[in-house]
């Protein structure tokens, strides 16, 4: 959002005086809703509806809804009064009329960019945005709605955070390297990175109310009114702890926290007393201060909560439940908080100015953003399972939720311990993508092909997440060991019925930024096609277009007490691999490759960095595919071809043998 509210006092006193209001400037950042230059006018976007809704911020009642691009993330108003919003999934920036949301000009970003962020420079007639999918920052003339500039920052940036001065650019790396957050500096006058800020472990210990792990998920980032520090939400993975990797087993205060970390900008580095882990929440995803700069508020997505901590010292002051998944955060001059509730599809707003004399935050209107639901009545109920950790048929204590590692449907990018949880753990992990799976379209579930129904999590939610669980105890009970390939468990659970039908909507995969503008597969990933599909290096065996696998539910049983699904031991496995039962397949089921350009690391336990390792040094012995023979230029030719690989058309048609 543009933070210009946090001096709205300020600006008032000034004006008052006689001075220029425009003369003030505050720092900006990346959000989801914001408001306008005087106040009187906010914007929030509707990703799902590909819509943003504009509110009158005095009267608190909605003015209109107006359709953007697709998948629009986040929005900022330009110094002159356009709303600009960023459409991730068309790759597009739609510039809004400030007056009557009409749309006044379309900006175009790179193919298949994914963009996410925006900010503008305070006063100035430029922008920033983040190109998620090719690890850049574009800067945009907003009076010639053209780029100007483009600057590398690193893999998946997301959040950008701007002084009040203009200079610094900040950019939130959105999956975390294995050890460390990271925030990228860029200068905004010469647009080449400054240096880059690390955001270390969290060292413990694992307790009821702390734990270790690393900062991930790093969606925004806030500088604080007086521009002294940035402030930096996010989840907190403990991928240290485990039976392999460290003796303890994973548990459910000590698997996903929630922290919120800080940079000092004076120092260039993070304070690490600063880090703030907030007991029995999750995913906490913006901060916002009120004009004061007394108070930073925290939306806490997972949790349906807004926690209020004190600014000075990070300590709690208070928290109250908002709606469901809060994304967005701006407070006004007049201690009013707006918050933008992504599933429940409104804008709660908050009386916040009596926080100081100790008074309860009221609620004083809740708006809705849309009449229309684009999603069914199931799939809708389905995502609202998926994010919420605060449903105690979840998680204990509302740490963990489907979306803490599957945000969005995607990968955190994190290789997990689950070793000692029988068949239904395994060893190292790395997390898999829901996209293009479309549920059980590519078979059974997991690396080990553990569940054959997505209701089949319930004994999960139950054992490893200690929630309560959506089927009826004695319903539970009563299937005991069969609960997993047993009698289907559809229609058991309302809601365990729509989880799978919301899973089951990851249909596509993201189209990869790496082909040619309009889709189109370079030169070298034609020429890996064609070793893709040889017989001689024989990938498309288990890889078997147009799905890429050879997962299938429908594959018989060939023994009374083996796994009943086709699996493979490609060389991968090791000690690491999990706790195997004697009497099954010591295999894996094969994963699709279509949109593996966005999701490293690879294999099972995470072990190749790239694609390049997969068919290297992750395979010295040729069981998973031959590539030995492969001179250089035709490994780096098949290496491109599986980073193109997506939904679009292929140079040639594939159909099942």
């Amino acid at each position: 959002m543009s933070s210009r509210n946090n001096a709205y006092v300020v600006v008032a006193a000034l004006v008052c005086s006689g001075a220029a209001a425009d003369s003030i400037a505050s720092p900006t950042h990346t959000s989801t809703i914001t408001i306008d230059g005087d106040g009187t006018r906010l914007w929030s976007v509707n990703p799902n509806h590909d819509t943003v809704t504009a509110i009158d911020a005095r009267r608190l009642v909605r003015l209109f809804e107006r359709p953007v691009g697709d998948n629009p993330r986040t929005l900022a108003v330009a110094p002159e009064g356009d709303v600009w919003v960023v459409n991730q999934d068309d790759a597009t920036i739609s510039v809004l009329s400030g007056e009557t949301g009409e749309t006044r000009h379309t900006v175009d970003l790179p193919y298949a960019s994914r963009p996410y962020g925006i900010a503008f420079a305070p006063a100035s007639n430029t922008a920033f945005v983040t190109l998620q999918a090719v690890g850049r920052m574009v800067r945009i003339d907003t009076r010639t709605n053209t780029v100007t500039g483009i600057v590398d920052v690193g893999p998946t940036p997301r959040g950008i955070a701007i002084t009040a001065d203009g200079p610094r650019i900040l950019v939130t790396r959105w999956i975390s390297p294995a050890t460390h957050g990271e925030v990228t500096e860029v200068s905004a006058d010469s647009l080449t990175v400054v240096r880059r800020f690390t955001l270390a472990a969290d060292p413990g210990p694992d307790t009821a109310v702390s734990g270790r792990g690393v900062p991930n998920h790093l969606a925004a980032i806030t500088i604080t009114p007086d521009g002294k520090r940035a402030w930096i939400p996010s989840k907190k993975d403990n991928t240290g702890r485990g039976l392999t990797v460290s003796g303890e087993p994973l548990n459910f205060e000590n698997t996903v926290r929630a922290i919120v970390s800080q940079v000092d900008l004076a120092a260039n580095r993070e304070v690490l007393s600063a880090p703030r882990d907030l007991d029995n929440r999750a995913m906490p995803v913006a901060v916002a201060f009120d004009a004061e700069a007394r108070y930073a508020f925290v939306a806490l997505q997972g949790s349906n909560a807004v926690d209020v901590l004190d600014a000075a010292d990070g300590s709690l002051v208070a928290s109250f439940e908002t709606g469901l998944a809060p994304q967005g955060l701006v407070v006004d001059a007049d201690g009013r908080l707006f918050v933008q509730n992504y599933l429940s599809r409104d804008v709660a707003v908050y009386d916040v100015s009596a926080l100081s004399r100790g008074e309860p935050v009221q609620q004083i209107a809740l708006i809705p953003t849309t009449d229309h639901e684009p999603l069914s009545p199931d799939v809708l109920l389905g995502k609202r399972v998926f994010y919420n950790a605060a449903d105690s048929r979840m998680s204990r204590d509302g740490y963990v939720s489907c979306a803490s590692c599957h945000l969005e449907g995607g990968s955190d990018g994190r290789t997990w311990d689950f070793s000692g949880r029988g068949a239904h753990g395994g060893g190292l992990r790395n997390t898999i993508t829901m996209h293009g799976r479309a549920g059980l379209l590519h078979g059974p579930i997991h690396w080990r092909a553990d569940m054959d129904e997505i209701q089949d999590f319930e004994i999960l939610l139950r054992t490893t997440l200690q929630g309560r669980g959506f089927v009826a105890d004695d319903v539970f009970l009563a299937k005991g060991a069969d609960w997993v390939f047993g009698a289907p468990n559809r229609g058991l659970s309302r809601e365990l019925d729509a989880l799978a039908a919301y899973v089951s909507s990851f249909d596509s995969v993201h189209p990869s930024p790496r082909r040619l503008p309009g889709g189109k597969m370079t030169p070298e990933a034609v020429a890996g096609e064609a070793i893709f599909h040889s017989t001689e290096t024989g990938c498309a065996t288990c890889h078997v277009p147009p799905r890429f696998t050879d997962s299938s539910l429908e594959r018989p049983r060939r023994e009374s007490n083996a796994h009943p699904f086709l699996m493979h031991d490609v060389g991968t496995l090791s000690a690491t691999a999990g706790d195997f039962r004697p009497n099954t397949v010591r295999a894996l089921d094969t994963p699709t490759v279509k949109g593996v350009w966005q999701t490293p690391p690879y294999l099972h336990d995470g072990s190749a960095a790239t694609l390049m390792d997969v068919i290297t040094t992750r395979n010295p012995d040729d069981r998973h595919g031959k590539t030995s023979h492969l001179t250089t230029t035709e490994r780096g030719q098949l290496v491109a071809y599986l980073r193109e690989l997506d939904d679009s058309q292929p140079s040639r048609g594939h159909t099942l043998p």
